[in-house]
């Protein structure tokens, strides 16, 4: 095989190290067949994560949160097409049994008839929100460009902003950002419970692995593989051809990408650094590897892509760390550092969500039988504040946190003007096979 490495940049925070180390060599390319979907990968990670909210099994969870974020999803765009957006946001938790709706003011009769459609499927609350979603973003931007202020993300009620410090900032910048706070238009709370905001983005190195399995995977690609220190994101269809979604960190606009076994995938054809996510022009099937890190045997198929709602419970599957569940979405629209908009999320029991060698994996949701999976997001950075015991590969320096920040996969691929990949024939798309 070749053997390929680059020079990667720093990453979502300035003055973060990444672990920057080359892949190693494996045996050559062929053609194979698919790896099996018999639930055996994530299987195994959730039977170590306790089912909240009194459900008997997991399936029981997906089947409730897969029905709200579908009427999450009618109601948000109800919300946006409508000329008095009062729109705040949504928690679709399944636990709570009902998708909780925050609006500023009257619902407008329009959104209030798809709340009433939506609410003969599945339990719908609208609550009073104290500003819009508009409101909040807008501040989230301007809070989020002063280099004192590590971390701002807009609360699921609508009721304001909390915000954390960057660790290292001086005396000045604490000073000025202070100002700036106080000059905000929404309610604004300083969180100092969580630490001060270090990211270390989850780059990595590639492993020796053999033919055939996640850590040495071949054209066209499933999510969840290799590359040479990252993780391969979600296929995308662009205009009739598959690419690749990652993260704009593991690599530099017009630079090649290699696999895990050091072999060419193709240039990075869109790298768009405040959204940390990038575009590789190489091929991908609508499928993700599941189970381990080293692992030629599970795969899931695609069945398409959602928003991450506050409340939602995922799973992530890095090439590094292998899959990983027990997590829910705390906040999403965040400004990271200059990072934006990305999403928070944590694993509950504080056992590791991701680690270095993930950054641009999946980020996921089951369907309801947990056989499929629908696409939340790309892995992006952790916070070292919640540095835990990894899972997976392991090398010396390797760090994983239950604690990390992803992009969010509707908002790429509105971004990309793009639609996921999923399993099966491809409308307008010319077929990639692996044989």
């Amino acid at each position: 095989m070749n053997s390929g490495s680059a020079v990667r940049r720093a990453g979502l925070i300035t003055g973060v190290s990444l672990l920057l180390l080359a892949g190693l060599g494996g045996s050559p390319v062929q053609a194979r067949t698919s790896g099996g979907d018999n639930g055996g990968g994530t299987a195994a990670a959730l039977a170590t994560a306790p089912v909240p909210g009194g459900f008997a099994t997991w399936s029981d969870l997906m089947s409730t949160q897969n029905k709200l974020n579908a009427a999450a999803e009618k109601i948000q765009k109800a919300a946006a097409a409508s000329t008095r957006n009062g729109y705040a946001s949504v928690v679709a938790a399944p636990e709570n049994r009902e998708l909780l709706v925050y609006w500023q003011g009257a619902v407008p009769a329009a959104v209030q008839r798809v709340i009433e459609e939506q609410n003969r499927s599945v339990p719908v609350r609208v609550l009073p929100a104290r500003y819009t979603q508009e409101q909040l973003l807008a501040e989230v931007r301007r809070l989020g460009e002063n280099e004192a202020v590590g971390e701002v993300a807009p609360r699921a009620d609508g009721s304001g902003l909390d915000v954390r410090w960057a660790k290292g900032r001086s005396r000045a910048q604490s000073l000025a950002a202070e100002n700036l706070l106080a000059t905000a238009a929404v309610d604004v709370r300083v969180d100092t419970a969580a630490g001060e905001v270090e990211t270390t983005p989850f780059a990595g190195r590639c492993a020796d692995g053999s033919s055939w399995c996640r850590e040495d995977d071949s054209s066209p690609y499933y999510a969840g593989a290799r590359t040479m220190n990252c993780t391969v994101g979600w296929p995308m269809n662009m205009g009739g051809t598959t690419r690749l979604l990652s993260a704009a960190h593991c690599a530099g606009l017009a630079e090649t990408v290699f696999d895990g076994g050091g072999d060419r995938m193709g240039p990075v054809i869109n790298d768009t650094q405040r959204p940390d996510t990038l575009v590789i022009d190489a091929r991908g099937l609508g499928r993700m590897w599941d189970g381990g890190w080293q692992n030629s045997t599970y795969t899931k198929p695609i069945a398409g892509a959602s928003f991450s709602n506050v409340g939602n419970w995922l799973c992530t599957s890095g090439a590094s760390s292998g899959a990983l569940c027990g997590i829910q979405v705390k906040a999403n629209n965040l400004e990271v550092g200059t990072a934006y908009p990305l999403v928070r999320a944590e694993q509950v029991a504080h056992a590791s969500a991701a680690g270095h060698g993930d950054s641009g994996g999946p980020v996921f949701e089951l369907t309801s039988a947990n056989t499929k999976v629908i696409a939340k997001g790309t892995i992006s950075a952790g916070d070292v504040n919640t540095k835990v015991a990894c899972t997976g590969e392991m090398w010396s320096g390797r760090e994983c946190t239950w604690r990390f920040y992803y992009a969010d996969a509707t908002q790429a691929l509105t971004r990309y003007r793009a639609v996921i990949v999923v399993d099966g024939p491809q409308q307008g798309l010319t077929a990639d096979v692996k044989k």
